[in-house]
């Protein structure tokens, strides 16, 4: 982003932004007013002038002072001291510029499409919405599951470098390829409106229907020796911390549902067993580092069952179905129930460890406790089964 910063040689703090709603769409600043949002320090450009420097080292000294603060707090306690900000001067404001630390330093907020907030960037994609190939910077933050959602949150959308045998496991490896499956769901699932609680029972049976998927494919994924390729998801109503009587952050400018969820959304990915072990990102293919030796070995199939006892032998039973077991990918239509294709003898561990993946969203209706996602059984005719919430 080093390019863009230069656009604004008066400007002594640049910082990115909480806020969940842009204010600009031209991919410069965001208005001056826009700075009475949480600034967040995780994407911070200060120049090296005096005033500059004297802010940095009172922030330095308040941190190091109270262990225990949140840098960014503190911050932002220093930014809006006790003169607060100036996003009325007649000169700044209309150039998107503002006054702050005391009124001395002239500060800007980085446009919140280009400069992304975990919200802004991978739930919104904002930068799509407003015209823009890819954004300057993301940030991972508004995520559900550590360290391990963000990097899974930075391979979906294809920024996240791995070594190559992550795209490419070699024969050496236990891994055999890949399963692939991308459930159909239905239009009154998924299609718009989504009017906040009201939606509530649509929003979970679509969760559970695609969790149940998810359950079966990572079966079939396990008898084979082979990770599972996540599918898309979609989700009705956004994830949060605290209520959402309308199905998203209040003044998000998120519009429901959410047709390329992360994973983090649905799935506690530090439940999990190690997730480099089990899944890849459901965009893999689309991976410029997925090699084409793994992208041009795709074996498509349409296995919605299998007889009974191929659960003892599943590769038999898909070689007698069909299924080309000698390439990478098996890109599957249809999957088996989980219970066609895990021994009996291993099942109950099979069903503790997917029981254990379900994240939660919170809290809908207003008052609610939060509601888990509880990873569904089913039965071969009736995959989603009743919907256990709490």
């Amino acid at each position: 982003p080093m390019p863009y910063f230069p656009c604004f040689p008066d400007t002594d703090v640049l910082v990115s932004s909480d806020h969940l709603h842009n204010s600009t769409t031209d991919g410069g600043l965001e208005l001056a007013t826009s700075s009475g949002a949480t600034l967040n320090v995780g994407m911070l450009y200060v120049r090296a002038r005096p005033t500059a420097l004297a802010m940095m080292r009172a922030w330095a000294k308040a941190c190091s002072d109270n262990l225990n603060f949140w840098e960014q707090a503190v911050f932002n306690e220093l930014a809006k001291n006790e003169r607060g900000l100036d996003v009325a001067d007649k000169e700044l404001a209309p150039r998107r510029r503002f006054k702050l630390y005391g009124r001395q330093l002239v500060g800007g907020v980085l446009p919140v499409s280009l400069f992304c907030s975990g919200h802004t960037g991978f739930v919104q994609r904002m930068y799509e919405q407003v015209g823009f190939q890819r954004p300057y910077a993301l940030h991972a933050t508004f995520q559900y599951s550590g360290t391990r959602g963000k990097k899974h949150r930075f391979r979906e959308v294809m920024v996240w470098e791995d070594v190559p045998e992550y795209y490419d496991p070699p024969p050496s490896s236990s891994v055999r390829g890949f399963v692939r499956y991308q459930p159909e769901l239905s239009a009154e699932l998924t299609r718009p409106p989504w009017v906040g609680v009201t939606d509530t029972p649509r929003h979970l049976t679509l969760i559970a229907t695609q969790m149940a998927a998810v359950r079966d494919a990572l079966a079939l994924a396990k008898a084979l020796n082979r990770l599972l390729i996540m599918p898309r998801l979609i989700c009705g109503y956004d994830k949060y911390w605290a209520g959402m009587p309308d199905g998203m952050i209040p003044g998000s400018a998120l519009v429901l549902p959410i047709w390329r969820c992360p994973m983090d959304h649905v799935f506690e990915l530090e439940r999990m067993e190690q997730p480099e072990g089990v899944v890849r990102e459901w965009s893999f293919l689309e991976n410029e580092r997925t090699p084409q030796s793994v992208k041009g070995s795709v074996a498509r199939a349409h296995v919605p069952s299998l007889p009974a006892g191929s659960a003892d032998d599943v590769h038999a039973a898909l070689t007698r179905a069909g299924v080309d077991l000698s390439k990478r990918v098996l890109d599957l239509s249809a999957v088996p129930h989980y219970t066609q294709v895990i021994p009996s003898s291993k099942r109950k561990s099979f069903e503790d460890t997917v029981g254990r993946m379900g994240g939660h969203f919170c809290c809908n209706p207003k008052g609610a406790r939060p509601i888990t996602y509880r990873m569904p059984l089913g039965t071969p005719d009736d995959r989603v089964g009743k919907i256990r919430m709490n």
